[in-house]
């Protein structure tokens, strides 16, 4: 519907890997591979700032360790 080339989608969606971390299933998206229990999935928080500034949400915000804006210093909203 988008006439977006579906390939391209996938460039940008997580993606089960076949490597483990210990016991822990894991998770690539081009060439970062992370554990799967890294990423958030009930809701994922934001910079208001950086949202006014682009709509694009960058992949690192749905990491649960980052909780704080690098480039604007403020706390990820929900």
């Amino acid at each position: 519907l988008a006439d977006v080339n579906a390939g391209d989608i996938l460039a940008l969606a997580w993606r089960r890997s076949n490597f483990k971390f210990g016991n822990l299933a894991a998770v690539s998206r081009n060439e970062l591979t992370i554990p799967l229990e890294l990423l958030r999935t009930d809701n994922i928080p934001v910079c208001i700032k950086c949202l006014s500034e682009s709509s694009c949400i960058p992949f690192y915000w749905h990491l649960k360790p980052y909780k704080a804006c690098h480039k604007h210093k403020a706390q990820l909203t929900t």
